[in-house]
């Protein structure tokens, strides 16, 4: 997904982003170890009884010469399959997690729920969660920096509440970094916007 740790293997291949889209309900979603996320097609071994979701997903435009080498630039556990989606005609090459990739991992299916299921979404909610925690043990930054956490902070959550995902996973980011968090999902994240005031300025006006 655009501005995820997983990107480069795209654009490396000279992949264009098309849009974004979703999958019929037939798929379980997981957190591999807050790395990158697996999508699994329900009903799988170890899952029988599982509810399908439509997850949200990226559609990008890739070389047919560099299928092999994005295959071989994922992490394990991680195979080239047909996914359909959500109009329930249209099927496209899809990144699937085995099954036994999935086993023990965090389900995020419920993110946000509904029969939906979103990485970031889940990304969103974990970081007003860790930043929540980390100002409540009394983080040892001047006022000023805390007042500008607490600013970026609920910018963060309007946008999330908005539905802007990718917004809110930015500036959330922006805030995890300022506080000198080394959380796992945010770690490898990129500062995705160069201009974070102007566009938080814009979202509180």
């Amino acid at each position: 997904m655009r501005g995820l740790e997983l990107e480069p293997n795209l654009l490396n291949l000279g992949g264009t982003f098309i849009r974004e889209d979703r999958t019929e309900k037939a798929y379980r979603l997981f957190s591999i170890d807050d790395v990158h996320p697996g999508m699994v097609r329900v009903p799988a071994v170890g899952f029988e009884e599982a509810l399908p979701v439509s997850v949200e997903v990226e559609i990008w435009c890739v070389p047919l010469s560099g299928i092999t080498t994005l295959l071989m630039s994922e992490p394990p556990g991680l195979s080239i399959g047909k996914v359909r989606l959500q109009d329930g005609r249209m099927e496209v090459l899809g990144v699937i997690a085995e099954p036994a990739l999935v086993a023990g991992k965090k389900d995020i299916s419920d993110y946000p729920g509904g029969g939906r299921a979103s990485f970031r979404d889940y990304i969103a909610r974990e970081g007003m969660r860790i930043i929540d925690e980390t100002l409540m043990k009394r983080p040892r930054i001047t006022d000023e920096q805390l007042a500008a956490v607490r600013r970026y902070s609920n910018v963060g959550e309007l946008l999330y509440k908005n539905g802007q995902l990718r917004g809110a996973v930015d500036v959330l980011n922006h805030v995890v970094k300022m506080l000198g968090l080394k959380d796992r999902i945010f770690l490898n994240i990129p500062l995705g916007y160069a201009e974070i005031h102007h566009r938080s300025e814009s979202v509180l006006s």
